[in-house]
């Protein structure tokens, strides 16, 4: 992972770790849904305690930085976009700032510029509600609960489906995934959609999707 260390600086070395992830999350050299190395492998690497990545490891997840699945790994957390997030919206504020003003210089008032927004946004949600999706998890009702919450998100018409049930793929499932713009799945299960669907070349999204209480009571 290039990770450096400097060992006569006085930081704890698990801070250096935790504060060099922070900083390649940041630059978009770790994004989310990537896996990270190990405890044992990182460890290995930077030739350190295993106990210090795991502080580190832990320290990340604490403040939802990084999210762990048993048996799958340690991904980068869709929390951790926060930076990205409230970045974008310092550049979104500015080009709204532009075409205000140059809306102005072309005669229209503040009202009329609000209709012709509200037309435009209504516009790209009757899109989306056009576009197809797949979404992907290993059980049906967890696929289902978490379809419904991303339809009902995002506007996208989207298609429950079992992970298993991708690898071997039936006429049925084929035509929905060709009909459909993308595949999204929880992070852990991005690998494996991949690699199951890697003949479609579909766009493979990876989410972190956190059920509600009505959520967990319906699937039980």
């Amino acid at each position: 992972m290039n990770i450096k260390i400097d060992r006569s600086s006085g930081i704890p070395i698990y801070k250096q770790i935790k504060n060099e992830i922070i900083d390649k999350i940041k630059n978009g050299e770790l994004k989310i849904g990537t896996k990270m190395p190990t405890e044992r492998d990182l460890a290995k690497e930077l030739n350190i305690s295993r106990n210090t990545i795991s502080t580190a490891y832990n320290s990340l997840e604490q403040e939802g930085i990084l999210v762990s699945y048993q048996g799958r790994g340690t991904f980068v957390a869709e929390e951790a976009k926060t930076w990205e997030q409230n970045n974008n919206k310092t550049k979104l504020f500015k080009m709204i700032d532009l075409d205000i003003e140059e809306a102005f210089e072309m005669g229209f008032d503040a009202d009329e510029f609000m209709e012709i927004v509200q037309e435009r946004v209504k516009e790209k949600e009757e899109l989306f509600k056009k576009t197809n999706a797949i979404f992907v998890e290993c059980n049906i009702e967890q696929a289902k609960e978490f379809a419904k919450q991303l339809s009902e998100g995002t506007h996208l018409n989207v298609t429950p489906v079992v992970l298993s049930s991708l690898e071997n793929r039936n006429e049925n499932l084929n035509n929905t995934l060709n009909n459909s713009s993308i595949i999204i799945a929880t992070f852990n299960h991005v690998n494996d959609v991949k690699n199951f669907t890697s003949d479609l070349h579909k766009d493979v999204v990876g989410v972190a999707i956190n059920p509600s209480l009505e959520t967990i009571v319906k699937i039980a």
